[in-house]
């Protein structure tokens, strides 16, 4: 027979919690029943969603477009034979600025703006990695140490992608730590029984994007 509306049983809840300072994983939810689900959610993650639009903002404004510049914000849009369209279908006009766009999560505004940039799925990605999300082809940090399915189209906005909550935690960390990124880890240090410290976390914290760029975003 048909499957029947998805239940809660299907929905898989995540969070993480990153100190901005030093990319210190301080906790994690990885899911609401181990005995239903043995993924930790927190870890594998899903689709990312808008939260990749403020990679999209780290890329057009590096890219030299303003808050103030323009996007189309109808609904729907047609880019390279591909439609793409707003929640609830929703018109917002043909000039949308950043911010607007930004505050609303204008998905049209956002496929637009990485289509006006050259290259522009490769600068949202590449963005997305200076944040502290890996990309596809595992990186040296992250938890994990890569993402699935980045796709080097302009739908890559929308965060088709598949992210970690903790990878998407720490690019939001970079953001508020003005740009230099930590590499999120869980272990700080091990300490033997007479005090002898066997393991500490080095500090691999690296700027990554510009204050002012960050600035903006924030």
């Amino acid at each position: 027979g048909m499957p029947g509306p998805a239940g809660n049983k299907d929905l898989h809840i995540a969070a993480a919690t990153v100190d901005t300072r030093n990319g210190a994983l301080l906790g994690f939810y990885g899911g609401q029943d181990y005995l239903e689900s043995q993924i930790n959610w927190a870890e594998a993650g899903g689709m990312a969603g808008s939260t990749m639009k403020a990679a999209t903002d780290v890329a057009a404004i590096r890219d030299g477009f303003s808050l103030n510049d323009t996007f189309e914000g109808n609904s729907p849009i047609d880019i390279a034979g591909t439609e793409f369209e707003n929640q609830g279908d929703e018109d917002y006009g043909s000039a949308v600025s950043m911010i607007t766009a930004t505050e609303n999560s204008v998905n049209t505004a956002f496929v637009d703006m990485v289509d006006s940039m050259e290259d522009g799925p490769q600068k949202v990605i590449q963005s997305a990695e200076d944040l502290g999300i890996p990309g596809n082809e595992p990186e040296k940090w992250g938890i994990p140490r890569r993402s699935i399915d980045f796709q080097e189209n302009v739908g890559v906005t929308l965060g088709t992608a598949q992210v970690s909550p903790i990878n998407m935690a720490n690019a939001y960390a970079t953001l508020a730590n003005g740009g230099t990124r930590n590499e999120v880890h869980v272990v700080a240090k091990v300490v033997d029984k007479d005090g002898k410290v066997l393991y500490e976390a080095k500090d691999r914290s690296k700027r990554t994007v510009d204050e002012d760029v960050t600035a903006d975003v924030t």
